[in-house]
Order: C-alpha cells, then structure tokens, then sequence
C-alpha cells in the first residue's frame, strides 16, 4: 500500500471519537486504575471503550507516521528527546491495542463479534505496516545512537506482539462464538430456508472463514 494511501485509511480511523465518560475513565486508569475497575470498564462502556481505544490508535498512528514518514527522510535527524517522545508514543499505542484485545475477550455476541470484525481488522493491517514500515527506518539509525535505537526497536516490538495477540484474539473468539452458534442450531427445530443458511454456516466454518459463517448465523436467526 502506498504512504498516501495509508495515510488516508490512517484519517478515516481517526474519525472513531470516543465519548466523555469513556475518556474520563481512560484517564483514571492511565493514572493508576485497579484491574479489577478495567474489567468493569470493559463491561460498562462496551462499544463505547473500543471505538475510543481505536481513536488512540488512530491519532498515535498519526502522530509518529506523519513524524517520521511526512517531516523526515531519516531518524538521524531527531533529537533526544524526539526520540523519547517516538517511544513513549509507541508505548501509548502498545496499551491502546492491549486494551482493544481484552474488550474483545469478552466479546461473544455474533452480531457484536462481527462488529468488532469491521473496527479492528484496518486497525490491525495499517498497523503491521506502520510497524514494518518505522522498523524499516530505526534499523538505518547511526550506529553510534544504538542506545536509542534499540529503545525505538524494542517498543516497536511490543507494538508487533500486541497486533499479533489482537489478530489471534479476534479470529479465537470468531471460532468460538460461530463453533457455539452452529453447534446450539443443529438441536433446533428449524425450516428448509433456515437449514440450508445452517449448511453454508457450517461450511464457512469448515473453511475457517468465521465471518461469512456468523453472517450466516445471523441471516438464519433474523429468519426464526
């Protein structure tokens, strides 16, 4: 994908806007919130929580793409503390994506599963490049600023960690919500119409395509 088209699909995220309670609560955990109250907030705020957490992503996606791809040729010419501000910023989206995986741990109504489907699947393609993309860059630092090459490389890192355990959350709970739904139906008393949605449900599932098969699931439920 082109840097201009990225950076378009970058801009539409960046139009997901979470609501007051939602960044109030944010900020009481980002200042030291028991996870105990995360897991209510989770609960709590639902929808809510995930559009705001993809907000973050979305607006620090930005904030270091536009740094290091649209004002700077080379990561040379940053400061120390450009350096630092990169890191941290990394981190922040570290934690946002680690956030978006626990709400979808809890996840496991079908139509809110393929909801989630929609929100985080962009989420997580522009972020493999964005990932790619900065390690690309870090990697051709001076040699002599190792030090803050490697701070750079590794939050990159984690970054790479928590896109990978949300794509593998995201397609887990995706079998184990549509697995459950088929597996209820095939005890049901249902018509010809609604066995033949069953059939291609099932058959997606087979194929591991579990989006096409809760799509089905839920075609056959709006039919019962």
């Amino acid at each position: 994908m082109k840097d201009r088209q990225l950076k378009k699909n970058l801009l539409k995220l960046q139009e997901i806007k979470p609501d007051k309670e939602w960044a109030f609560s944010v900020k009481q955990n980002i200042l030291g919130q028991k996870e105990m109250e995360r897991f209510h907030l989770l609960h709590l705020h639902g929808q809510a929580f995930l559009a705001g957490s993809l907000a973050i992503i979305a607006l620090v996606f930005l904030a270091v793409f536009g740094t290091v791809f649209f004002k700077n040729n080379s990561l040379n010419s940053f400061s120390d503390v450009d350096l630092e501000n990169l890191t941290s910023s990394l981190r922040g989206l570290e934690t946002s994506l680690n956030d978006v995986t626990s709400y979808l741990k809890v996840t496991r109504e079908p139509a809110k599963v393929l909801e989630v489907e929609e929100m985080v699947s962009s989420a997580i393609e522009e972020g493999s490049q964005f990932v790619a993309k900065t390690k690309e860059k870090t990697e051709k630092m001076d040699p002599e600023r190792e030090g803050a090459r490697e701070e750079v490389l590794s939050a990159l890192t984690d970054v790479e960690v928590a896109l990978s355990e949300m794509q593998q959350t995201k397609e887990s709970i995706q079998q184990e919500v549509a697995g459950r739904e088929i597996a209820e139906l095939e005890k049901s008393a249902l018509t010809e119409e609604q066995k033949k949605l069953l059939g291609e449900a099932k058959e997606y599932f087979a194929q591991g395509s579990y989006p096409q098969a809760l799509m089905k699931i839920i075609e056959l439920s709006q039919n019962r």
